[in-house]
């Protein structure tokens, strides 16, 4: 062995060495968290300990915490959490329960924390199988923080039954049923305010930055105390300026912005949260109830009757009293206007704002996008107040910016759609500057020397089509971090020094016919995450793009005659999209993008695909759509839940898809003739039980693929509808009910039976549509149908979708659509309970037209069928007969059908066309 193998190898060791007693001394340190800033929280702590870490140790085990608002749930969950989550295979905080389930469903939010605890990148899951079995193998701490709903709680709090032993749930809630609903009474923690001793020494950790009085203040401190003890503190101005001008805005944004009026916004923000007066939604906007927004305007009238004389301006009377007559003075800090709520344009003299010395936040913006309602200053704008930090203004009139204006302290500069062919007729510095947006100002031929914005982040020029060149001076901005010259149609070039930009994340460059090349060192941007240069003049990617290791995005749609380098060093990459590129071969480096979730070749012109492809295990969507000379696929990667082929017309054959797959689209593939469709059924027998935990749904679309074998797909589709574990939507060519529906007519859209025996758990839906009947646009197939048991109860209307919406002008002839729905798994019918004997049931389908009523006789619908589906039907009833015979009664005989259709008496099912 040579001397310098044994040293390399030495070497090696010892980092291992290291890094293990690094990993070992940060799991000490973690465990060791405390925060010593909170008051009285370790008392606090040890109770929630003893309730989570008591016998038996090894059980699943869900502890409460339970107190009025503000009192400080969300603080102690936090700070046990945090001390204690190093001790958990797995660990997820889920924040503001309430407002994620409004946002999302709960099995949406189910799914967000499987990813979370399975340490996924994105929103998807693994097979359903799998998932558990990855799920029973960890123990896991998770909080559910503010949960009001008790049904919500009880499917999230599902998740700890699949977790291993020892896993640990906390949840916060004002609500003490809530939690007895999921937890033992001795689990419950109530939280209580703090003794005197505690909120005195926190007044005085504020007040005077020790942990007891100031001598001298001890007794006024005491005042003090018993005056705040349970109301709720008011940082006014941080609220009030919220409730005005930044409901909706990112919280990033927001800091940013009040950080530079000095009002440390950050714990501003904080203790807003922890008082309930502010939410932080998912995708971090800042949101306000509309009654605390009321109350923060209420506030600011009373400042004074005259308008004038009020902090901020929002009535849009005020604001044009204020401003034409210039009665504006130092009391104004802040004017929003919504211009599209003015039907009469607003004249301002140059001198509108000469008084308004104090004013912090302008802005003139238009939601609407109307060109009604704009501000004019025919005399021009003499003066802006040096004090803005924040100027939005739609549609600015004139040319330039007043020479004496706002540089010294703005941050945000917005401006889109604007008159202006240069920012300033001058050399004008803005060093707090963070956001230039100049967006559609299609005017503007240039900008500023962008050395003079040296704290720039994000520069947005989309649409500015007279915009000729970008300043060498960009590769200064050490700060910025996105870039938007989309429909910058007249530029022609991008500088090489924008490859200096380390911090640069952003680059979009779509529709920007004339740049023809991106710098040949792109690859030196190490921080970009995401590009954009779709429908560009681009016709090659450098090299050096293989170097964009924190790449995720990557998006060249139109870019005519692309030509591709190996794609061998984007390991992070999880989208690109390729779309109608032009691409005659794909690269066999294609499986070296480990990290691709998603991929769009669509409207291309290859052959084939690389069977590299299988390698991509995080693929979940892949799109061929348009592919006309595609002759076959490969085998697909084995985590892929959607497929998208329409339009591949040279298609004849698909290979043995995934089993994960829920989204199969086939449209116009017009020469197919064989599709597996052994996906739809499980591979294992306790998938059932797992699929309908994660409630599964699968859509086939085979639209106009009048050369495959129709009989055997809806064969198979019918024979998953009878399995009671997944919902399987397809749509075929056909002008027949399939026959093993077991009632059906030869015309018409609607059916009635008797049922001749109980358990009734879901039903099986068919229906022939004839495009030439239906004139709109776009379809969605609906059936509404009415149980009655042996007691005459009539359950009202069930309503069961296709949830699915067609453009029909492409269907050349009539086609069958089936689909399912299990009650038990949809709830939409919830008296339809194993023990609910139902004697009668009918059905009628219908179409329900875009922005007009349900038209229930539409002449479209030609035949349906319907396929009672029971807990104890035949499948399950008689697990040992033979495969012969279980294939002879899946295709019934003429006289089963006949004795099916056909009443003899009270109890045996019939059919009826109507």
């Amino acid at each position: 062995m040579s001397s310098s193998y044994v040293i390399r190898f030495e070497s090696e060791l010892v980092e291992k060495i290291v890094n293990v007693v690094l990993e070992k001394l940060n799991h000490i340190f973690k465990c060791d968290y405390k925060n010593d800033d909170l008051v009285g929280i370790e008392w606090r702590v040890r109770k929630m300990e003893s309730l989570l870490f008591s016998e038996p140790i090894n059980d699943r085990r869900v502890v409460g915490v339970w107190g009025m608002g503000g009192i400080g749930k969300t603080t102690l969950a936090e700070e046990v959490f945090h001390r204690i989550k190093e001790k958990f295979d797995g660990h997820y905080f889920v924040a503001n329960v309430r407002e994620e389930i409004m946002k999302q469903t709960p099995n949406a939010l189910r799914d967000k924390i499987f990813c979370q605890l399975l340490g996924e990148k994105d929103g998807y899951i693994d097979t359903p199988r799998l998932t558990i079995r990855r799920l029973q193998s960890k123990k896991v701490i998770l909080v559910f923080d503010d949960v009001v709903n008790p049904n919500d709680l009880k499917l999230l709090v599902g998740v700890c039954d699949l977790c291993s032993k020892g896993s640990r749930i906390i949840i916060t809630s004002r609500d003490r049923q809530t939690l007895k609903n999921v937890c033992l009474e001795e689990h419950i923690y109530e939280v209580k305010e703090l003794i005197d001793r505690e909120a005195l020494r926190l007044f005085s950790l504020y007040a005077f930055k020790q942990d007891h009085p100031k001598e001298g203040y001890e007794k006024l401190s005491e005042m003090a105390i018993r005056y705040a003890q349970g109301r709720v503190e008011r940082i006014r101005y941080v609220f009030l300026d919220i409730a005005f001008f930044f409901k909706g805005k990112p919280k990033g944004r927001v800091e940013r912005i009040l950080n530079a009026c000095g009002f440390f916004a950050t714990g501003s923000l904080s203790r807003l949260i922890d008082k309930s007066l502010i939410t932080i939604s998912s995708s971090n906007g800042i949101g306000m109830h509309d009654l605390l927004q009321q109350m923060g305007f209420e506030i600011v009238y009373k400042e004074s009757e005259q308008p004038e004389k009020r902090s901020r301006l929002l009535n849009y009377e005020h604001i044009c009293c204020v401003l034409t007559k210039e009665t504006g003075t130092e009391n104004v800090e802040g004017i929003s206007l919504n211009m599209s709520e003015v039907n009469d344009n607003l004249v301002l003299k140059s001198t509108a704002f000469q008084k308004m010395y104090n004013l912090r936040i302008l802005k003139f913006f238009n939601d609407s996008n109307s060109s009604r309602g704009q501000l004019q200053l025919p005399s021009g704008l003499e003066f802006l107040p040096e004090g803005l930090r924040y100027l939005h203004w739609d549609r600015y009139p004139l040319n330039y910016l007043p020479l004496k204006c706002c540089t010294k302290y703005l941050v945000e500069l917005r401006m889109p759609l604007s008159n202006l062919s240069d920012l300033w007729n001058g050399d004008e510095a803005l060093g707090n500057l963070k956001l230039l947006d100049l967006t559609n100002s299609l005017k503007l031929t240039r900008v500023p020397e962008l050395s003079r914005f040296p704290n720039l982040e994000v520069l947005r020029l989309g649409g500015c089509i007279s915009l000729i060149e970008i300043p060498s001076s960009i590769g200064e901005l050490k700060c910025l971090k996105d870039i938007n010259l989309n429909r910058c149609s007249k530029l022609h070039s991008i500088p090489q020094s924008i490859s200096n930009l380390k911090s640069l994340t952003v680059l979009n460059m779509s529709q920007c016919l004339n740049v023809t090349e991106l710098p040949e060192n792109i690859g030196d941007l190490e921080f970009l995450e995401t590009l954009y240069i779709f429908h560009s003049g681009i016709k090659a990617l450098p090299s050096s793009i293989n170097q964009l290791e924190n790449l995720v995005s990557l998006s060249c749609i139109g870019c005519k005659g692309l030509t591709l380098p190996p794609l061998t060093g984007l390991s992070r990459l999880q989208r690109m999209t390729l779309d109608d590129c032009g691409i005659i071969e794909i690269p066999q480096s294609l499986g070296l993008l480990v990290s691709l979730t998603s991929l769009s070749l669509t409207e291309n012109n290859f052959e084939s695909i690389p069977a590299s492809i299988k390698q991509l295990s995080e693929l979940i969507q892949l799109y061929l759509f348009g592919c006309k000379r595609l002759k076959c696929l490969p085998e697909l990667p084995s985590g892929l839940r959607k497929l998208s082929l329409g339009n591949c017309t040279s298609l004849k054959c698909l290979p043995e898809l995934p089993s994960c797959l829920i989204d199969l689209s086939l449209g116009n593939c017009t020469s197919l003739e064989s599709a597996s469709t052994s996906f739809l059924v499980p591979e294992h027998k306790d998938e059932d039980r797992i699929e309908n935990f994660l409630r599964i749904e699968k859509f086939l679309d085979f639209s106009n693929c009048f050369s495959l074998d129709k009989e055997k797909v809806m064969k198979d589709v019918l024979k998953t509808h009878l399995l009671k574990h997944k919902i399987v939507r397809l749509c075929i060519p056909g002008d027949e009910v399939p026959q093993r529906m077991r009632y059906k007519n030869q015309s018409g859209s609607s059916l009635s039976f008797t049922l001749d025996q109980p358990n009734l758990i879901g039903v099986s839906l068919c229906l022939v549509f004839d495009p030439k009947n239906y004139y709109g646009h776009y379809v969605r197939f609906n059936c509404e149908a009415q149980f009655i048991d042996k007691s005459g109860h009539n359950s009202k209307n069930s309503k069961f979708s296709f949830q699915r919406h067609w453009i029909t002008d492409p269907l050349e002839s009539e086609h069958v659509y089936l689909w399912n729905d299990l009650f038990y798994i949809s709830d939409r019918f919830a008296k339809a309970k194993f023990e609910f004997f139902i004697e009668e049931a009918s059905f009628q389908y219908y179409i329900e037209h875009f922005s007009l009523k349900p038209q229930h006789n539409s002449g479209a619908i030609i035949k349906c069928g319907v396929l009672p589906i029971f807990r104890d039907d035949f499948l399950c009833r008689d697990k040992k007969r033979s495969r012969n015979q279980e294939d002879e009664e899946e295709e019934p005989s003429p006289l089963k059908l006949k004795r099916d259709q056909t009443p003899y008496n009270s109890t045996t099912a019939t059919a009826e066309s109507h």
